[in-house]
């Protein structure tokens, strides 16, 4: 008794299907109970072409006491898509804010934020930090990293101060001396 349908020849999609789930070694019946495979069937066409890459080996049985031949493919071990490129990892020097940097950025925004709160005028650099804590000459690399931080902008003002500020989280901004 013979089970397969005659005359089929297995679709590309079909194939296709097959071969992404298929292990090394799985078999599957792309032309069943033929006589002749058809040269120019699009299922053929695709199964030359797996076996021209070594996806897969070709192979035909006879079936025993007929002259009609069923048309297999076996799946081999060379993998569907070649494996992803082994890229160097790329690391970058980060350099830690030191738990005094974060305290003195802390300092001298809450300096800033008073006095953009009540619209007092921006505090020189002096008095920024004789408030803060810290030494007058770290006040602009201190608030040029808050700039960049997006966590204040600075805008140029007439003097005493020369510049006003506008703080990025409340939108409030220092006053302008007079």
């Amino acid at each position: 008794m013979v089970d397969e349908v005659p005359g089929i020849v297995a679709s590309r999609e079909r194939i296709a299907a097959w071969l992404t789930i298929a292990q090394a070694g799985d078999e599957f019946v792309y032309a069943s109970r033929m006589v002749r495979l058809p040269v120019r069937s699009p299922g053929a066409e695709v199964v030359r072409g797996l076996v021209r890459t070594g996806m897969v080996f070709a192979y035909q049985r006879r079936i025993p006491g007929r002259s009609e031949w069923n048309y297999f493919i076996k799946r081999s071990t060379k993998p569907l898509s070649p494996p992803a490129p082994v890229r160097p990892r790329l690391s970058a020097a980060v350099e830690s804010v030191a738990d005094d940097e974060v305290d003195t950025v802390n300092a001298v925004m809450a300096q800033l934020s008073r006095a953009a709160r009540f619209r007092l005028p921006c505090p020189t650099d002096a008095q920024l930090a004789r408030r803060a804590g810290i030494a007058a000459d770290r006040v602009p690399a201190i608030l040029k990293m808050m700039t960049v931080a997006a966590m204040i902008r600075v805008h140029a003002a007439p003097a005493p101060t020369l510049r006003f500020v506008t703080i990025v989280d409340t939108n409030e901004r220092t006053g302008v001396a007079v």
